[in-house]
């Protein structure tokens, strides 16, 4: 309507109607209603674009079952975590690893039973929450509870040597761990390439040894092919590469994270620099879900595509948007989408709600049919003959929205409603 009265101001000056000019902009510019606007080609492109295929999370549900590498296990799992609860990626890679909170239900003071008459328990993570949240619990649905448990499990078992050896750092500032039987020793004990590639890499490698010393420019001493180093200069290098803690993560001591992985853990040579602690980074999950010129994603190493034969693809915050308009679909108040999804206010829903308003209007109609409404339009559709209640409720319940108090029904294109802003 704005759009429209500044036109027609427009046309007034230019055809001199007026005795004086009319000046009228549009007071509400086309991004604050963009939201609002849920219907046409282009909000069904936008939408399908932040909202996951249903073949995707096809393909995610099978790959889950299907991955036995560890790394591919890591990263899988984190994923799962983000179908369990509306999660920021950042949050998710900062959990700690005693993340794990439970908490009996209770109703009118007593506890809450199943059908089996044991006591209902709320299964949470506990998390830091980004945007200025802060500490807080993200509560799982009852029905994902058992996806995430194995997923926190199964996390924990994998990257638990990485959290030993931040457990050792911390105990011995200054000092960096290295395999037994050097652990500890004196920092002068002299080292030859092949201790060098063990400590390193993992394997006896007198060459790769010996780039290391090379590459990184550590003291050393040659002794005809031999190359001779301290162990206190291996330690540094391996210090200077140990990540530091990243913003963000704020309250969590580095041998306490949950997604702790040494370093090469997701390398194409599957080397794994125990001695070296790395946090499970972003650009990880997305190479997995989306690749990169020299790395498949997951969909194309287990033959995942589109109907085109494409790879699938996707990126991790499309689950957040997802399940935020599940929950837009099942019902749940604006409050509780707010408290779940991690923000200080509910206006901030409609960024991630995607359920058009035709979809909400089909499932009031259908809620009416099943006689799970009431009210007047209810009574004035019971009064009509069978043949002509759907065609009513179809003239009635054209699109429909949800507000602060519940579901609204006017059709914004045909007129302004009478209630808003009361």
């Amino acid at each position: 309507m704005g759009s429209h009265l500044s036109r027609l101001a427009g046309f007034v000056v230019r055809h001199g109607i007026a005795l004086a000019p009319v000046d009228y902009p549009n007071p509400v510019s086309g991004r604050v209603l963009a939201p609002q606007h849920r219907m046409g080609r282009e909000m069904e492109a936008a939408r399908e674009a932040k909202l996951p295929s249903e073949a995707v999370l096809d393909a995610l549900a099978a790959i889950a079952s299907r991955v036995t590498d560890d790394p591919d296990i890591v990263l899988m799992r984190t994923i799962e975590l983000l179908v369990c609860a509306p999660w920021r990626i950042a949050e998710v890679l900062a959990l700690p690893a005693d993340c794990e909170v439970t908490q009996a239900i209770t109703a009118s003071g007593k506890p809450v039973l199943d059908a089996a008459g044991e006591p209902v328990v709320a299964y949470g993570l506990r998390y830091h929450g980004g945007k200025g949240h802060g500490w807080d619990i993200k509560w799982i649905p009852t029905t994902m509870v058992d996806v995430a448990k194995r997923a926190v499990a199964d996390l924990r078992r994998l990257t638990e040597p990485s959290r030993a050896v931040a457990r050792w750092l911390a105990a011995h500032p200054g000092r960096a761990w290295v395999p037994a039987p050097w652990t500890g020793a004196d920092p002068n004990t002299i080292l030859g390439t092949n201790e060098v590639s063990i400590i390193v890499k993992g394997a006896a490698d007198p060459i790769a040894g010996r780039d290391f010393i090379v590459k990184n420019r550590l003291p050393h001493r040659r002794v005809g092919v031999r190359y001779e180093v301290r162990l206190g200069d291996i330690e540094a290098e391996l210090l200077r590469r140990t990540d530091e803690i990243p913003e963000g993560h704020e309250g969590v001591a580095r041998e306490d994270h949950l997604l702790l992985v040494p370093a090469g853990f997701f390398g194409a040579a599957r080397v794994r620099r125990s001695a070296v602690v790395c946090f499970l980074a972003y650009y990880e999950i997305q190479n997995f879900l989306t690749g990169r010129s020299n790395v498949r994603s997951v969909f194309e190493r287990f033959g995942y595509t589109d109907a085109d034969g494409a790879p699938l693809r996707m990126t991790s915050h499309q689950l957040r948007h997802w399940l935020n308009t599940l929950a837009q679909d099942g019902g749940a108040s604006q409050v509780d989408i707010a408290r779940w999804s991690g923000r200080k206010s509910v206006e901030q829903n409609a960024t991630y709600n995607h359920l058009t308003g035709v979809a909400l209007a089909e499932k009031a109609r259908a809620m009416m049919n099943a006689g799970q409404m009431k009210g007047a339009m209810v009574d004035m559709a019971e009064r009509l003959p069978p043949v002509d209640r759907a065609q009513f409720l179809d003239a009635q319940i054209a699109t429909a929205h949800t507000t602060d108090l519940g579901m609204c029904v006017n059709d914004w294109s045909l007129a302004p409603c009478h209630h808003h802003g009361s």
